[in-house]
This record gives C-alpha cells, sequence and structure tokens, in this order.
C-alpha cells in the first residue's frame, strides 16, 4: 500500500511540474487576453483530468475581477457629456498596473459620496462594461434613466468604483 501511494505521489509531482511548464510556456504563442484564451491556448488533447482542473483554475485565477482600491479608482479620469437620456465622454486610466474591465459611474453630485448618501448613489448609478489598459483611453456611451435628468443639468458626475485586473 505504501509503495502504491509512493507511485501516486510520484505521478502526481510530473503532473504538477508538466501543468506549471505548460501553463509558464510563453513561446510564439499569441497573447492571452482572456480566461477563454487562457483554456484553449494551454489545454491538450491528452493532458490527465488533474492538469485540466490545475490548468482551468489558474487560468480562472489569472482572469478573475478584482475591487480597485480607492487609489487607483481615483486614478481614473475623464470627461462625460449628459445630453436627455444619453450620456457620452471618455475615461484615461492613469494607472499602470490595472486594466479597467468594468466602472460604476454615479450621475450627480460628488457630494453625495461625501455625505455617504448610499441610496442616492445606488438609485444613479451605472454599471458599464469597458476594456481599459494601463495608461489609455477609451470612449464611454450609456442611457440614464428618468430620475438621473435632474443632474443633466450641472453635468456632475463621478466615477464611484471600478473593477478589473491587476497586472
Amino acid at each position: 500500500m505504501i509503495a502504491s501511494f509512493r507511485g501516486f505521489c510520484k505521478r502526481w509531482r510530473c503532473l504538477v511540474v508538466a501543468v506549471a511548464a505548460i501553463m509558464s510556456s510563453a513561446s510564439c504563442a499569441p497573447e492571452i487576453e482572456s480566461y477563454n484564451d487562457c483554456v484553449l491556448q494551454k489545454l491538450k488533447p491528452g493532458l490527465h483530468e488533474l492538469a485540466v482542473w490545475i490548468i482551468s483554475r489558474a487560468c480562472r485565477e489569472k482572469f478573475t475581477l478584482a475591487a480597485m482600491s480607492p487609489q487607483a479608482v481615483d486614478n481614473l479620469s475623464g470627461a462625460l457629456k449628459i445630453h436627455e437620456s444619453r450620456a457620452t465622454g471618455n475615461i484615461y486610466n492613469g494607472n499602470a498596473d490595472w486594466t479597467v474591465k468594468e466602472l460604476t459611474v454615479v450621475v450627480g453630485s460628488k457630494l453625495l459620496q461625501l455625505f455617504n448618501e448610499r441610496q442616492a448613489i445606488l438609485d444613479h448609478s451605472y454599471h458599464i462594461n469597458v476594456d481599459l489598459p494601463p495608461l489609455a483611453e477609451v470612449s464611454i456611451a450609456f442611457r440614464i434613466d428618468e430620475s438621473s435628468k435632474a443632474e443633466e443639468s450641472r453635468g456632475d458626475w463621478f466615477i464611484y468604483n471600478a473593477e478589473g485586473l491587476k497586472d
């Protein structure tokens, strides 16, 4: 029984080493930009199911969105024009180590955040999917609802929260 356990451990160690080699290989392969790209590029026919599980988990961990710190959110800036029921503008990512994937924009005064008006923030917030690499700018556009139109005349807005991938 001990011999079979040792054999299992040797095979398992070999499998982990093989998976590590596959995951770290950066030969002439195209750049991996998403979970699906990672899985499709790293999984090869004939891999043991444990190797498939390890690769899938490593890809999932690499491409799981994380909440950006308040300091990182402060490094996001831009201009937004609000006209009728549409908001359009540009957002710049001043972070060198974050790729932004989701923004929460609040149409309303920054005072809402200062006074911790959580319900007002929720009522006037918009979640926007973006693909904003480090030190780059992207255009955004989204529809605003009737309750946010009162803020239109002032054009007040701010980025409340963001999620992304840390490089």
